[in-house]
């Protein structure tokens, strides 16, 4: 073991890692529509992700994969069929312990297997009927096994470590909300749990998908039908998602056009009751009536679920009237005593660094599932801004502030009041605010105007605002989500305002979708 080529894989390596991931898999897809055979995903994007899984130290030299932090010799051998592999070993391998990569490139998670397999015990592993992997190694041969079958399945291990690709992050705790184990379910097939169909989702007021996203991250979610009107975020949900969005206004869509549905998910427009919106409510003459369609559409066709989503301000909004209205119609579509709500914050309950507050309705159909559903508790917050922003790179100038690059001295303003690279600033039209507690301040859909509300950092490259990807990604998006490159960026900004966080929503669809499954 040379220490020399020993290398620790941090959060900007792995952030690399993963981007890297997504060029290799798009690659992969554009040869593969050429020829039958892809390209093998290389063991510089496999093997730093098994070892920052498993906190190992990953060698660059031959004489072993990986090390453990006290010396123990770490063989990897990863799979991107995740029903399927073939691992060859040579004949005088020696390993301490194999660990196994089982990629399922459907859902772009990385399952970690650490079998406790030394290159000795792989020895005894039948190759054939009558001869070991021992028995071939001592021909000079390289026997090929497989190891899904010889030992994940012979030995009913279940996986170490779940490694969320899209975001780069360990999804920690995942075997105690995932209800099936990965021997006898086949993750591919897009399947529920159970065997039973999957549940038909109708999405209203889509917008560029973070709802939906949410909801299909159970793996148990089909959107039959998605209705949103602004054509630019059609634009994105589109380059995003399989479904064709119906981008008419909703007030022209008949209640039969609409394919029969399980769950209906949307967060209508929430402007009219938001701070920045003026709170006009109901009575807005642009937004304030796109309640009552959903109304319209739900109080006929009464779905198993509704789940709506909106800003913190519905609830108090027009002394509470407001938010009444919307509970006594949901009570008269036949939903009465079967509601729950709840207002919750990203940071406390979606590990997601940013201060955003919002309200979350989820009514049922049926007293049964009502009963067996509960809203999430808080989680400890062990995301932060490094994991969400790269403060590493530069990014394209035109996001840096610069001397006379704007009208009046705001770059002076800026440079005088930022001085701390740890944490986000707000550029309030004629000041600058340090968010002390180290969150994203609250995304809004007016910050790309360059009136206020623009989040700031300060990087070795400058000051600079964040790019639009970036508030995707503060809203817990994942790293494949794709954005149009010809739509401004003004415009992505307040996509990106407008809508959810994601990984809040998705534990709340879960949970949705536990009380559904019994």
């Amino acid at each position: 073991m040379n220490k020399d080529y020993l290398i620790k894989i941090d959060e900007p390596r792995i952030q690399e890692t993963c981007d890297a991931y997504f060029k290799w898999k798009d690659l992969n897809t554009y040869v593969k529509s050429l020829v039958s055979r892809g390209i093998n995903m290389p063991d510089a994007i496999s093997e730093p992700m098994g070892c920052y899984c498993l906190n190992l130290l990953w060698n660059k030299a031959s004489g072993g994969d990986a090390f453990t932090q006290d010396g123990k010799k770490i063989e990897f051998k990863a799979t991107s069929n995740f029903n399927y592999d073939l691992s060859s070993f040579g004949p005088r391998c020696d390993f301490d312990d194999l660990v196994f990569l089982r990629f399922d490139l459907d859902f772009n998670t990385l399952y970690v297997y650490d079998t406790g397999v030394n290159s000795e015990e792989l020895k005894t592993i039948p190759v054939s009927k009558t001869a070991t992997v021992g028995d071939y190694q001592k021909e000079g041969k390289r026997p090929h096994i497989r190891i899904i079958e010889s030992i994940i399945e012979k030995r009913k291990l279940e996986p170490t470590v779940k490694f969320n690709i899209r975001r780069g992050q360990i999804v920690k705790d995942w075997w105690k909300v995932e209800c099936f184990t990965l021997l006898n379910y086949n993750i591919n097939c897009g399947t529920p749990h159970k065997g039973g169909k999957m549940y038909k989702i109708c999405s209203l007021f889509a917008g560029v998908g973070g709802i939906d996203l949410g909801f299909l991250e159970t793996k148990e979610c089909d959107v039959v039908y998605a209705n949103e009107f602004d054509k630019y975020a059609v634009e994105t949900y589109e380059k995003n998602f399989k479904t064709k969005v119906d981008c008419r206004d909703i007030h022209n869509v008949k209640i039969e056009e609409v394919p029969n549905f399980d769950i209906m998910i949307g967060g209508f427009p929430c402007t009219s009751f938001s701070v920045a919106g003026y709170r006009k409510g109901f009575e807005d003459d642009r937004t304030g009536d796109l309640f009552f369609e959903m109304e319209r559409i739900f109080k006929v066709r009464k779905p198993r679920v509704i789940f709506l989503e909106n800003v913190k301000n519905l609830v108090g909004h027009n002394n509470g009237k407001t938010f009444r209205t919307i509970i006594e119609k949901l009570e008269e579509a036949g939903y009465k005593d079967k509601i729950r709500y709840q207002v919750m914050n990203a940071c406390e309950y979606g590990n997601i660094p940013q201060n955003r507050e919002r309200i979350y309705i989820v009514a049922f159909k049926n007293k049964e599932d009502y009963d067996k559903f509960q809203m999430p508790l808080p989680i400890p917050l062990d995301n932060n801004i490094y994991k969400v922003f790269n403060f590493e790179t530069k990014v394209d100038e035109k996001y840096y502030y610069t001397p006379g690059k704007y009208k009046g001295n705001i770059y002076e303003l800026l440079k005088e009041s930022m001085d701390d690279d740890s944490t986000v600033y707000q550029w309030r039209r004629k000041y600058v605010r340090k968010n002390q507690n180290n969150l994203v301040p609250t995304l809004t859909a007016n910050m790309g105007e360059g009136g206020h509300n623009v989040p700031l950092i300060k990087t070795k490259y400058g000051i600079r605002k964040l790019t639009p990807i970036e508030c995707f990604y503060a809203q817990g998006f994942p790293k494949d989500f794709k954005l149009p490159t010809d739509i401004s960026d003004a415009r992505l900004y307040k996509q990106a305002g407008n809508s959810v966080v994601v990984p809040l929503i998705n534990r709340i669809a879960e949970n949705i979708i536990k009380a559904l499954n019994g």
